[in-house]
């Protein structure tokens, strides 16, 4: 088998041996057992900004995927390889190792752990009816066919970042050649398009209806979106609320913190007293928590809040702020709130970045 064949699933977070090829042996010189071997064992996995990679563990002697000899690891080199240098050689799949060989590589295979992925983008990783579309070296890069009215269709390289019913999310790896209204490094949904036996990758680019800021001020545009949302849940549903949301001001709620001196004068202070603080005064957002996650609560009104609400003060802030003020917490926050005791919605981390790479409506 060769990867140049076979693609990157058979190898992925599997062990494999490769042949003692020119390209390896320049790498693997001092490792143990490298006047014997014949090949080296790996184990394969992605890393998102460079592609397919193999991890080397050991040199090997082997005849065939049944019958091998493992050396010992290397306890001082660590060398990985580009799967592009090894894609024209064949490899066997050695299946599962025993769990005392599988001791001796663990701490190799802890750091690759470091380059893990949500559970959306692994998930798509088995998706085997985007294999045709995947960039051979890079599995979470597809090609996908930007359109627009009035423009050719254009194909541009978009990096895998999310799923939806619906649809797919991703980054635009490269600028578009023509003006589609959207640039390297934006957020942009595609789906599966089939015609008569054809297949392809589309990413529709005509623009959203441009909004003003007026529309938005009131928050009953969002309201509305967040409600239409849960009467139909899906990837166009919840586009619009994302695209609300990334232009949208909202309310948060906030504990006043003030110093000992100034929280005594407010208790000796008469009723209907002016009262002016002498130190700083700090406003800490509440967190709300449900299940053992914790939430950073907003509203899209501060009418929202209802008598919860009574008991804070509300400071408004544009969406964004909200997402920075989010992650910054101490609180292993889940996601932001929104309306929490009415039409809620939760957006979940993993939605931040999106919502941030989005182009504005206004």
């Amino acid at each position: 088998m060769k990867y140049t064949e076979t693609g990157f699933r058979p190898l992925y977070h599997k062990y494999c041996i490769f042949p003692l090829s020119e390209t390896i042996r320049d790498v693997v010189k001092e490792y143990p057992g490298y006047d014997y071997a014949n090949g080296v064992l790996t184990y394969g996995y992605i890393d998102r900004e460079t592609g397919f990679r193999l991890e080397i563990l050991c040199c090997v002697q082997y005849t065939d995927s049944d019958h091998y000899l493992l050396s010992n690891p290397s306890k001082d080199v660590r060398t990985v390889i580009q799967i592009g240098a090894v894609a024209d050689e064949e490899y066997l799949c050695v299946g599962d190792l025993e769990d005392y060989v599988k001791e001796e590589y663990e701490e190799i295979i802890d750091m690759v752990h470091s380059y893990d992925v949500s559970e959306e983008v692994e998930e798509s990783r088995s998706f085997k009816f985007l294999d045709e579309f995947r960039n051979e070296l890079y599995p979470d890069d597809v090609l996908v066919l930007t359109v627009k009215e009035g423009l050719t269709p254009e194909g541009c390289w978009v990096r895998i970042t999310d799923l939806y019913e619906e649809c797919i999310l991703g980054t635009l790896l490269n600028e578009p050649n023509q003006d589609f209204g959207f640039h390297e490094g934006d957020s942009i949904a595609f789906f599966l398009y089939e015609n008569e036996g054809n297949r392809c990758l589309i990413s529709d680019m005509n623009e959203s209806k441009k909004l003003t800021a007026e529309d938005l001020e009131d928050g009953s545009m969002l309201c509305d979106a967040i409600k239409l949302f849960h009467e139909r849940p899906n990837n166009g549903t919840l586009f619009h609320v994302l695209e609300l949301l990334r232009d949208s001001y909202i309310w948060i709620p906030c504990n006043v913190i003030v110093s000992n001196k100034d929280q005594k004068n407010m208790e000796e202070a008469s009723i209907g007293m002016e009262l002016q603080f002498e130190e700083d005064v700090r406003l800490i957002p509440d967190i709300l928590m449900s299940d053992d996650d914790y939430y950073f609560p907003v509203f899209t009104t501060d009418r929202e809040m209802g008598e919860y609400g009574q008991h804070f003060s509300k400071v408004e802030k544009h969406f964004l702020e909200a997402i920075a003020l989010a992650r910054a917490n101490e609180k292993d926050i889940k996601g932001i709130v929104i309306d929490a005791f009415t039409e809620s919605m939760v957006i979940d981390c993993e939605l931040f970045e999106v919502i941030e790479n989005l182009k504005s409506r206004l």
